[in-house]
């Protein structure tokens, strides 16, 4: 991934038409392009930061930092990227912590799709044991009435695929716990403004 961004580094001075911009602005920004990327965008822009996280600190430089958004379709512009790393700078080492900007990206749930999320859990965790086995959740999980697939764009097959693939438990033992379900469902609820459609969702995905 080296070197392509060498021109959008946050140093290099902006274009006369670029204008200053605030943080609510470049935030709102990334939230839109990441929702035109679909569901899985937030998921998918962490894996990117770990794959450029070399040395496994959870952090990035200017550089990285820049290559990354650029890699993921993200990348806005010299003053909109300075602001965002600015912003997520905290202590001025000149690096960003990517677990903390991403936590901001997503924000928390509401009251209202926590609760729902909790209700999928306890239905996948039939022994009551705190644990679901990724066969627990591929056994249950219907993609029949997924957007894409009632759009016609995608087959169920396909987003089944596609929803798999998101799972990469915290530890290799094929056990998502609670907090590690929940955690996806940030990422996901981060990217839909509707309560209600994101209640619905969860439930046909479950057949709650």
């Amino acid at each position: 991934m080296g070197g392509r961004t060498t021109e959008k580094a946050i140093g290099k001075p902006s274009s006369s038409t670029e204008r200053s911009l605030t943080p609510i602005e470049v935030f709102a920004d990334i939230k839109q392009r990441l929702m035109q990327r679909g569901g899985y965008g937030l998921r998918g822009l962490s894996k990117v930061f770990k794959r450029m996280d070399q040395n496994g600190n959870n952090k990035l430089d200017a550089q990285e930092f820049c290559e990354t958004l650029d890699d993921f379709g993200l990348y806005g512009g010299r003053e909109a990227t300075k602001c965002l790393f600015e912003v997520c700078d905290k202590n001025k080492d000149g690096n960003v912590d990517y677990s903390e900007f991403l936590k901001f990206l997503r924000g928390e749930m509401n009251a209202t799709r926590r609760n729902v999320v909790a209700m999928a859990y306890a239905k996948l965790d039939k022994n009551k044991d705190g644990q679901v086995t990724l066969d627990d959740i591929a056994a249950t999980y219907s993609a029949q009435k997924h957007p894409e697939v009632l759009s016609g764009k995608k087959k169920p097959e396909d987003i089944y695929r596609e929803f798999m693939k998101n799972w990469d438990t915290e530890v290799a033992d094929s056990v998502v716990t609670q907090e590690e379900f929940t955690e996806y469902f940030k990422d996901l609820s981060a990217l839909i403004p509707n309560d209600d459609y994101f209640v619905l969702m969860v439930k046909n995905a479950w057949k709650l």
